[in-house]
């Protein structure tokens, strides 16, 4: 097995640690904030209760997904092999990085957690923060529809 192999095997298997390990993390910050008291539906809007449940569900969700495919491609290296060549194409490495990067992709995932935190305290701020990660959002398609069809490089 070439040393390629071997290091994007052990690189997905970190993944899978670290995106299990966010998994826990989601469900304790679910339960942390229930008791402090946040999402009194009382106080808080039916909306901003169904958009912080569908971000926490549908990010475990999302997490769950990714690590039962990592687990396939670990026990095919077939699969292995295809995955890792389509990680390595350097035009999507190019569109990724002129589209915001991983500073891009840790601002949007700190925001999702402030919008869901705060919200769940002072309903009034969901509005704000929820106009902002829309920004970033129309933002980076704004950008990855440039990049990909207006400026193609090659």
């Amino acid at each position: 097995m070439s040393t390629d192999i071997k290091a994007y095997r052990k690189t997905l298997k970190r993944r899978i640690w670290l995106l299990a390990l966010s998994c826990i993390l989601i469900v304790a910050y679910t339960v942390i904030m229930t008791e402090l008291g946040g999402g009194d539906s009382r106080h808080i809007p039916p909306m901003v209760i169904s958009y912080g449940s569908a971000i926490l569900l549908g990010g475990l969700a999302y997490m769950i997904g990714k690590i039962i495919h990592y687990s396939s491609v670990l026990k095919d290296k077939g699969l292995l092999r295809e995955n890792m060549f389509r990680e390595k194409d350097e035009y999507r490495e190019y569109l990724h990085e002129k589209t915001g990067g991983d500073v891009w992709t840790v601002s949007w995932v700190l925001g999702l957690i402030a919008l869901v935190t705060f919200s769940a305290f002072y309903p009034e701020m969901f509005y704000g923060a929820a106009a902002v990660l829309t920004c970033m959002a129309v933002t980076k398609a704004g950008f990855y529809l440039y990049f990909r069809f207006i400026h193609r490089v090659g």
